[in-house]
Formats: C-alpha cells, sequence, structure tokens
C-alpha cells in the first residue's frame, strides 16, 4: 500500500485491505495482525505474518498453519484458496497479491510476464518504504511492493528515491522470499544497503507501470488495453530507435535505458499521433534505401502479435501500414503485417526459416552484397533484398538433411565430400551446409547407374565396404565411373542404403589395370591356394604392391599370368584338358616320367613344365 495522499502525476491513493484474522494452531492462538496492501506479494504478507506472531522464519509459520509454502510461492490456486479459507478472507483478492507462474509466464498483480522480465538476480527495494514500515506499529513489518520486482522501475514512486539492489543473503536460499528474514539480515551484515537512497524523480512510464501492476487505469485508453509487457517492449523498441539509432539496445547501460523508455512511452501513451510521430522521426534517423529502420516494423508487430489485444493492436498496426505506405519504406499494395494487411515485405527471421540457416547468417550475407540488414530478428526485408537472400541461400541443405535424403551418416557424408564425389560448398555456405542441387544430382546419377535386378549375390555397399577393405566413397565412385558392371537398387530405400554391388568387382575395381585379384590369378592358373601362396613367396610369380589401407593384398599382372601359363601347366589344369580326375591325372604323369617344374620343398603342388607335358596335352593357342 502507498499511503501518501496521491501518488505523483496523478495516481490516486490505493488502500485496498484484507482483515486481520485470528487463528486456533495447535491449541495455541495466532494472530495475523497485519493488513495485506494491494500491491503486496502474498509471501511477503505471509513474511509479515509471521515476524508479528514472533516467529522468526516465514517457513516455520506456514507449517504451523498447514500451508504449503512451496506451493504458495508457485501461486497455486488451490492452496492460496485454502489459505483465504483460513484467513476468513476472499479467494480472489488474495489470489492478487500471489505470484502465479504458468510455464515460462508468470502473473504479478494485474499482468502477465515473461520470466525474463523480471529481476531474478537481485533483492530489489527501496530502503525509505522499508524504513516507513518499521517505524508505524509494534506488529508492523516491511513489506515487499509487487513493482519492485519489475528492473524497468529503477525509482520508488512514493518516496521519490532510487530503488537498490541487494543480493540475497546466503543461508537463506530455501526461504529467499521471506522479505522480513532478509531484511533482518541486511540490517546487521549490510547496513548501508538501508541507508536513505539518492532522490530520483519517477518517470512518467514507471508511475504507469506501479499503476498497471495494481490493476487501475492511466486516462491512455491506446496503451491501457494492452498487455504491460507490451507497453514496456514498444517503449524501450521505439525509445532506443530515436535516441540511439545506431547502438543496439543491448549495448545501453541502465542509466540509459531509464531515458529510452520514457521517450519511448511518451510516443505510445498518447496513442496514433504519438506513435506516428515517432515513426517519422525514426525514418528520418534511418539510412537512405532501408526498407525498415532498425527492422521497427517487424520487432514491434512482433511485439503487438503476442497480445492480440483488438482495438490498441489494429490502432499500432495501421499506423504502421499507413508510415511504410507514406514514407515508402514498404512498396504500397504489399503483405507486411500476416492476414491482417498486405505487404511483400519478408522478415528476416522468415528467410532465413525458409533457407534453414541461422538469423545472423542472412545478415551477413546481405552486408557482403551490399544490402541493408535490418537489425533483429523481426526487422522486415523489402522484396528485392528478401529476393537476393533467398536466390543465395536456395541452394543451401544442411549435413543433417543432405545425409536423411542419401541414407548415410556423418563419417559417410564427409568421405564424399573430401573425395569430391559431393562438390564442396561454396565459402559463403555456414559451416555444416552443402549444396542441395550437388546432393540431389548425386543420387540422380547413383539411380541412373543401376545395370542389373537385385539378387543374392549382390549385398549392400556397407558390406561391400567391409569384404572388399573399402569405403562407401570408393565404391561410389566406382559406380559412377561404371567400373561395376553389377548394379542393383533395392526399393524405396534412401539411395546409399538401396545400392546393391558385387563384393568381387569392387576387389577387382580396387586393382591397376591390366591386374587381377590373387583369388582371379590363382583360378586362372588352376592353382590351389597353397601352390599359389608359394609361387608368391618364392618370387616366382611377381606382383604389384598396393597402397594402404590394402598394403598387404597382391595385385597380379595379367601379362605375368600369361608369361607363367605359357612357361608351365599345373596337375590341375593337365586334369581338366584330359577330362580327368587329380588322382587319375597324377598317375598318367607319373607313367610318362613327367616331373616337377619346381621341387616340392619350395612349391607345394604339381607344376610340369608346359613343353614336357605336349605329348599328353595340346599345347594352348
Amino acid at each position: 500500500m502507498i499511503e501518501s495522499d496521491h501518488w505523483d502525476h496523478g495516481c490516486p491513493q490505493n488502500v485496498t485491505t484484507i482483515k486481520t484474522a485470528h487463528l486456533q494452531v495447535n491449541g495455541g492462538a495466532l494472530m495475523l495482525k497485519v493488513k495485506i496492501h494491494e500491491d503486496e506479494i502474498l509471501t511477503s504478507f505471509l513474511s509479515r505474518s509471521a515476524r508479528a506472531n514472533g516467529v522468526e522464519r516465514m517457513r516455520s509459520f506456514c507449517i504451523d498453519l498447514g500451508v504449503n509454502l512451496p506451493k504458495i510461492k508457485l501461486g497455486d490456486r488451490n492452496e492460496v484458496t485454502r489459505l483465504a479459507e483460513t484467513l476468513g478472507t476472499s479467494p480472489d483478492r488474495l489470489m492478487h497479491a500471489a505470484v502465479e507462474r504458468d510455464g515460462t509466464r508468470i502473473r504479478v498483480g494485474h499482468e502477465w510476464f515473461d520470466n525474463s522480465r523480471l529481476s531474478r538476480m537481485h533483492l530489489r527495494f527501496c530502503p525509505d518504504c522499508v524504513a516507513a514500515d518499521l517505524v508505524k506499529n509494534p506488529f508492523s513489518s516491511p513489506y515487499y511492493r509487487s513493482y519492485w520486482l519489475l528492473p524497468q522501475v529503477t525509482t520508488c514512486v512514493e518516496h521519490r528515491k532510487q530503488i537498490v539492489e541487494a543480493a540475497q543473503p546466503q543461508r537463506l536460499e530455501t526461504n529467499s522470499q521471506d522479505f522480513c528474514a532478509i531484511i533482518d539480515q541486511l540490517r546487521r551484515q549490510a547496513p548501508a544497503l538501508l541507508d536513505p537512497s539518492a532522490d530520483c524523480q519517477p518517470t512518467y512510464f514507471e508511475v504507469y507501470v506501479a499503476k498497471r501492476l495494481a490493476g487501475e487505469m492511466s486516462g491512455h485508453p491506446e496503451a491501457d488495453v494492452l498487455p504491460l509487457e507490451t507497453v514496456i517492449v514498444m517503449s524501450e523498441i521505439v525509445g532506443a530507435a530515436i535516441a540511439h539509432p545506431d547502438v543496439s539496445k543491448r549495448a545501453l547501460s541502465p542509466e540509459h535505458m531509464v531515458a529510452v523508455r520514457e521517450l519511448g512511452f511518451a510516443a505510445i501513451k498518447d496513442g496514433r499521433q504519438g506513435f506516428l510521430e515517432s515513426l517519422d522521426k525514426i525514418a528520418s534517423l534511418a539510412p537512405p534505401g532501408s526498407c525498415s529502420p532498425h527492422g521497427l516494423y517487424g520487432t514491434l508487430y512482433t511485439a503487438l502479435d503476442r497480445s492480440r489485444s483488438q482495438g490498441s493492436y489494429d490502432v499500432f498496426r495501421s499506423v504502421m501500414v499507413e508510415h511504410a505506405a507514406i514514407s515508402g519504406r514498404v512498396a504500397p499494395g504489399t503483405s507486411i503485417f500476416g492476414t491482417r494487411s498486405t505487404s511483400a515485405t519478408s522478415r528476416v527471421r522468415s528467410v532465413a526459416n525458409d533457407a534453414g540457416v541461422a538469423i545472423g547468417r542472412v545478415k551477413r550475407v546481405l552486408r557482403a552484397k551490399g544490402l541493408t540488414a535490418p537489425a533483429g530478428a523481426a526487422g522486415l526485408l523489402d522484396p528485392s533484398v528478401a529476393a537476393a537472400a533467398r536466390e543465395h541461400f536456395h541452394d543451401v541443405w544442411s549435413f543433417k538433411n543432405a545425409r536423411e535424403f542419401l541414407g548415410c551418416n556423418l563419417r559417410t557424408f564427409n568421405s564424399l565430400l573430401s573425395a569430391d564425389i559431393i562438390a564442396r560448398p561454396p565459402e559463403s555456405f555456414p559451416q555444416g551446409f552443402v549444396s542441395r542441387k550437388a546432393v540431389v544430382d548425386l543420387a540422380a546419377r547413383l539411380g541412373n547407374s543401376r545395370t542389373v535386378d537385385d539378387n543374392p549375390q549382390l549385398v549392400d555397399i556397407h558390406a561391400a565396404r567391409t569384404r572388399a577393405e573399402s569405403s562407401v566413397a570408393e565404391i561410389v565412385r566406382y559406380i559412377l565411373d561404371r567400373r561395376l558392371s553389377a548394379v542393383a537398387v533395392k526399393g524405396d530405400l534412401p539411395i546409399l542404403a538401396a545400392l546393391r554391388v558385387s563384393t568381387g568387382e569392387v576387389r577387382q575395381a580396387h586393382l591397376p589395370d591390366g591386374h587381377v585379384t590373387a583369388d582371379a590369378a590363382r583360378d586362372l592358373l588352376r592353382l590351389n591356394t597353397t601352390g599359389f601362396a608359394d609361387l608368391l613367396k618364392s618370387g616366382l610369380i611377381k606382383t604389384t604392391s598396393l597402397e594402404y589401407p590394402r598394403e598387404n593384398w597382391h595385385a597380379v599382372p595379367l601379362a605375368e599370368i600369361k608369361r607363367f601359363r605359357a612357361a608351365y601347366i599345373s596337375l590341375q589344369e593337365c586334369a581338366e584338358e584330359l577330362n580327368l580326375n587329380k588322382n587319375a591325372m597324377a598317375s598318367l604323369a607319373k607313367r610318362a616320367g613327367l616331373s616337377r617344374a619346381f621341387p616340392s620343398n619350395v612349391v607345394g603342388q604339381q607344376i610340369f613344365v608346359r613343353t614336357s607335358a605336349g605329348h599328353i596335352i595340346t599345347t594352348p593357342q
């Protein structure tokens, strides 16, 4: 309660109270010998009640009353109603004093705010108010005014003193809203904080905020129908744009923001005419050719759009539309503020969302192109600027979207970029983004590379990668270069998950031209595994070394196979030529007196000189 005869700037007296209650608790009498003031916080009332009954902490007092303090702090309606029944007063009047929470929204008095709008790091109070409360009567204790919660109010509207900020005292974390206990501790630990503060005349804006929290109207109907949070935001936006057109609002000091809010509030409190004059002044300060100085139209519309307050919403919105058309900042006949009017401009946020990039990236690209980049996510871009931004980012696709489209993980996707299978994005692209066209073109090329239908002999490229000691990028490159004759596409899976290839063909594709794998060479020479390994070990068959990760592979030149076959023939090949089994062929070679070309301790397989076996088989052409 503000107990002076009047508020400065024409504010009336505010004396709504709740009667004293006498309670019986656990056989003893508790007397709530205090009044709850219209602008008081409910926890402050309970704190004073505890002190009036000789209880040091509000928490202990609430336990005696059977009141759930955490629920009271959250503004739980059922718990507040139960407390009202105990006090014998109206639940609605008590609920008005509660700080009610709904998600990130908090109601203080008659107004709802986002949690970020309220002071959470410090305890704010007026030392003169505290001093006055302490000397009233033996049962009086200081109470916490609701407007102290708002950091936008820096002056006590009753005493014309600066509001001070104190850190929450230690060891009171679980009871931080016990205002009386906090004041007692501050009086002992930091008495200087309770000394009279500097004289400071409250601004019209600060008086207006205090009155609105108490549920009073100010005589400014256009502003009064807006939520108080919207009035605060609009005052800061307009004031900053007029007073500091070249400085971000966030860079302004708290002292500067007091003047900024007063300047902006003066523009909107008188409704249409004052608002229009402010927009004219802002437009004159804006750089030539900008479609919306500092994103003003968009940021103001965003603040209004949250409230959707009919009447005042339409008044301010129509002024913006009218001013945009008159000033030429936005082309007439275009669509600007949703479905309620028309403008072809776009918000920076909309362009960024369409492109799938950060808002800051859009602004940096615009500045690099020599175009105006309005401040704030809601700043508006005229049609040509928005079109330039969209054109630049039209081909931008995030790695995440590209990977989902192709059906691969990030490691595989990066390998495709490193191998230039997908063209690397230009430097103007943000990190983690790639050309959409490049990804789609790759998928189309792979899909068009199908040569056969799927069959059990083919495996997906991830299995082929393991069996052929390969990478997905290598296999994709072989497919694109038509080095694999058997490529299938299975179903409607993402393209990299749908591809099926032959492991043998992948292994062969790793080798230089004119070479075959060891398995293929052994088959061509009709050698068993042991004999072929001995020939390689002894250097009787020359191979070509490969690089990591296939340095242990044996790439056999076709010329080496042709040379060896011209000079030698294996027992197995002789048997195949004569259509005999190996045992029968071994007996025939023994009877014919064929001797081994290589000692058994060098090559563990029977290999003959081809010319010596000519009388048994026909020399191949």
